[in-house]
């Protein structure tokens, strides 16, 4: 599959599938006549994972290599998982599940070796942090629902009958990123960069969301309708989910207070150009965060 103008990877049909060795041992112990407590502990040992490789094609120094995948990677991934659950008591329910766990390997996807093939180098040989690890995650469910013939009565009416409100709390730390030297990250003059840490080294900042889903549901012609309400990311969070690597922040790379990064205000001003607005506006990239409140409405029925 092509990656580039400049760069080519032959693919390979003997590829042998994924292997998977997993372990996992769990525990349930009841709390009082309403809540449970679930403990799991995982361990998964992932071989033949592919990877793109550098491959030599014939002796000398005129010999020509090709890139092409292999069944190279590998990964573990291990963690613990603890959940708390309460059944319905007054017409409230909750859950809260709490996560750790630890994702290394010596690649995250096929082509995370893709400039050591393309120039030739030595692949490295120790594992690091994979792209998704993420170490805590938490996650908190608040729901109450009455259902039908329930909820206070107003002029033989029950206008709260068949009626949940849901709220859907998470929170999580960050996930790994290599860091770099400063250098222009966010305009077309980033082509290359220069590692300042080993791969993966270091992590982004944690993410917090929270949603929220009305519903009310009535019965009309022999069918039951239900009308919702969904709102997502209710706070309106500006949450992180890619950072400039010379940085470690979402919102600048720093470039603007190197001497290069001078250099370049200087020119511009003497062009009668706001230099620095122009590149804090290239710096504000959405695609860094994840989507701002959405409000969703919606009717759905059952027969």
């Amino acid at each position: 599959m092509p990656l580039g103008g400049y760069y080519y990877a032959f693919g390979n049909p003997n590829l042998r599938p994924e292997r998977t060795t997993a372990y996992e041992v769990g525990a349930q112990r009841q709390l009082g006549d309403n809540l449970r407590l679930d403990m799991t502990a995982y361990y998964k040992d992932v071989k033949d994972l592919v990877e793109v490789q550098n491959i030599p094609a014939g002796i000398g120094a005129k010999s020509k290599n090709f890139a092409s995948f292999r069944n190279r990677d590998y990964a573990t991934i291990k963690g613990v998982d603890v959940g708390f659950y309460m059944r319905p008591v007054n017409h409230f329910s909750a859950n809260v599940n709490y996560s750790l766990s630890y994702a290394f390997g010596t690649g995250s996807v096929s082509n995370t070796q893709r400039n050591v093939a393309w120039t030739a180098s030595q692949p490295p040989k120790q594992t690091s942090p994979l792209d998704f690890d993420q170490r805590h995650k938490l996650a908190m469910n608040l729901d109450w629902r009455l259902g039908k013939g329930e909820g206070p009565m107003w002029r033989n009416l029950r206008p709260f009958e068949d009626t949940g409100v849901n709220l859907l709390f998470n929170m999580a730390s960050g996930t790994p990123y290599t860091p770099t030297q400063i250098f222009n990250e966010a305009t077309l003059a980033a082509v290359s960069n220069l590692p300042s840490g080993p791969l993966n080294s270091r992590y982004g900042p944690g993410t917090l969301n929270m949603d929220l889903k009305a519903t009310r549901g009535f019965r009309t012609a022999g069918l039951r309708i239900e009308a919702y309400l969904w709102v997502l990311n209710v706070l309106d969070q500006r949450n992180p989910i890619a950072v400039y690597s010379s940085s470690g922040s979402a919102e600048t790379t720093n470039w603007l207070s190197t001497n290069e990064g001078q250099g370049y205000l200087e020119t511009a001003a003497s062009r009668g150009v706001d230099g620095e607005a122009l590149y804090r506006l290239a710096e504000n990239d959405p695609t860094n965060y994840s989507n701002p409140r959405l409000v969703r409405f919606g009717l759905r029925t059952s027969f």
